[in-house]
């Protein structure tokens, strides 16, 4: 009896990981409500400490102990108060979550409901962002026209996750499956192409598709995945006005920052990088701390400049330049060996693991113009993804320690 109640309560736990991944894109409440639900569930079943050994003998759960230990180690020494510190390491908090998911999901038949059921609700979301884009039906308060997400990026993200789910399932669908994956595939690309109209999204699609391509089809369609790839890209520069805008804004922007009156992304992008590299020349090798950033970057740019660019922030818009700042080439390397385990997992694990690979890719991606592993929404479904699809049954009879020690396989 007791048993049965501890497995129910687990069920819930998979239950609403499930129910977290599906309104991310839609709702950081309802998230957030889903995942202390998945905690309580998880706390309560009496198997938290059996799940969570689980996840610390996978490469992934083992590289996320030694990247939360560097943050830690990042909260000693530095100029950054306490709830500074706090405060960042909380904002990487949804890189906890993997440890539960890699203990919860390692039955398939859990992973394939996660997959149908977020491939399910994109599905019903892809043509009311159409209606919206039409004004049809009203698009988020706020936002641009067609969106419904939290933002126009999140949007894109979350649809390009759903192409790289289609990708996967259509390798073993049935003909007429493959032709309704196919119409799915393009509408979701249309859709990032001409209705959400986000650069991160643009280069997730390239990145992410290209990446579940060549694992998917193998390195003999590498010819093939390409030439899709150039005319993806082509069909978005030529066809969307939208697209093109975003472009040619960005590079104006980009490489006329010195002149502009105004605050703009991009340029502001390259002002933060300016100085943020500045910054990592002063502290290469550990960094300023966890949670200094924000302090430091004032520091640096006070009486520097007498316009737009004394703007100061807490984000360089470059996931690996914010790392090097609070945690330097140390805190970078290890950030970097995390991202290379879980890729090498995905490509090795069966039989989700090629979906978890290709959206880290994306992400990996267009952290380098954002801070996609921190953002609420995006940190949370690429947290999601890989913590379900990378689960696998591990070793329990061998003693915890002596696998965490084991080289990563």
């Amino acid at each position: 009896m007791l048993h049965r109640y501890s497995d129910r309560l687990l069920d819930i736990a998979r239950t609403m990981t499930i129910a977290a991944v599906v309104v991310v894109p839609f709702s950081t409440a309802a998230t957030s409500i889903a995942i202390v639900i998945v905690i309580l569930a998880w706390l309560c079943s009496g198997q938290a400490l059996q799940t969570l050994q689980c996840s610390l003998r996978h490469p992934l759960g083992k590289m996320l102990v030694i990247f939360f230990l560097v943050l830690l180690l990042g909260c000693l020494y530095g100029d950054a108060t306490w709830q500074e510190r706090m405060d960042t390491l909380g904002s990487w908090r949804k890189f906890f979550y993997p440890l539960i998911f890699l203990g919860l999901f390692t039955a398939p038949v859990w992973q394939r409901r996660f997959l149908k059921s977020f491939l399910i609700v994109m599905c019903i979301a892809l043509p009311l962002t159409f209606l919206a884009w039409f004004e049809i039906i009203p698009s988020r308060p706020g936002r641009l026209d067609g969106i419904l997400a939290n933002n126009h990026t999140t949007q894109s993200l979350a649809f390009v996750a759903a192409i790289v789910c289609c990708l996967y399932f259509i390798r073993k669908a049935t003909l007429r499956w493959r032709f309704v994956l196919g119409i799915l595939i393009l509408l979701f690309a249309i859709d990032v192409l001409f209705v959400s109209t986000s650069r991160s999204g643009y280069l997730a699609l390239m990145v992410g598709t290209g990446f579940a391509g060549l694992l998917v089809f193998g390195r003999n369609r590498i010819p093939l995945i390409l030439a899709l790839l150039l005319i993806v890209a082509g069909t978005g520069i030529f066809g969307s006005k939208a697209l093109r805008s975003q472009i040619e804004l960005g590079y104006h922007q980009v490489f006329n920052y010195r002149h502009n009156e105004e605050f703009t992304p991009m340029g502001a992008r390259v002002v933060f990088w300016e100085n943020t590299l500045q910054l990592i020349r002063e502290k290469p090798v550990f960094g300023y701390g966890t949670g200094s950033f924000q302090r430091e970057y004032t520091r640096h740019i006070e009486g520097k400049y007498s316009d737009w660019r004394t703007t100061p922030t807490g984000d360089p818009h470059n996931q690996y330049l914010y790392i090097l700042v609070e945690n330097g080439v140390f805190g970078l390397l290890v950030f970097l060996t995390l991202i290379v385990v879980t890729i090498r997992q995905g490509t090795v694990i069966q039989p989700h693991g090629v979906i978890a690979a290709s959206v880290l890719a994306a992400w990996t991606a267009t952290s380098l113009f954002n801070s996609h592993f921190k953002t609420f929404p995006e940190g949370h479904m690429l947290a999601l993804f890989l913590g379900v699809l990378l689960a696998k049954q591990t070793e329990r009879d061998a003693p915890l320690w002596k696998s965490f020690l084991k080289p990563f396989s």
